[in-house]
């Protein structure tokens, strides 16, 4: 993954966030959504799938990989990806 670093003033109002915000540019384009690492929220939340659909899901063949998955979103939707 990229890291960009970012001016101290962004970053101390990143790290007081509470929820997800949006990221724009100067003209309001949403560049992407920050959502703050909050380790206590991932272990209150568990996952929906039982142990078993977990373990089924991994063995599984079916699916694709990332890179596939990309290539058929591009290809579906090349307008997005200029």
């Amino acid at each position: 993954m990229t890291q960009i670093p970012l001016p101290e003033n962004a970053a101390l109002k990143l790290a007081a966030l509470d929820g997800p915000v949006s990221l724009t540019d100067a003209s309001g384009r949403v560049l992407g959504t920050f959502i703050p690492f909050d380790p206590p929220l991932y272990a209150r939340n568990s996952s929906p799938l039982t142990r078993e659909e977990r373990q089924r899901r991994r063995q599984s063949s079916e699916g694709m990989t990332l890179p596939e998955f990309w290539a058929k979103m591009r290809q579906r939707y090349p307008d997005e990806f200029e």
